[in-house]
């Protein structure tokens, strides 16, 4: 998985609810692997993992699966 494509996937504004929902868990398992911390800070200078947890948490909450 490459920084680029989470950014563009980001951008995009068509994301459905499923794609937002992958986009975290794609975002997540990103920081946890072996990439450079270059690459890691890219996903918070302009608050893109912060954003994206907030719109999943949105989600989640109006299916139901968090109170």
């Amino acid at each position: 998985m490459m920084i680029d494509d989470l950014i563009k996937r980001w951008e995009n504004k068509e994301n459905t609810d499923e794609g937002w929902l992958q986009l975290e868990k794609d975002m997540i398992q990103f920081l946890h692997e072996d990439h450079p911390l270059e690459e890691k800070r890219k996903l918070s200078p302009l608050g893109i993992l912060e954003s994206t947890v907030v719109v999943c948490d949105g989600i989640k909450r109006r299916k139901g699966l968090i109170k």
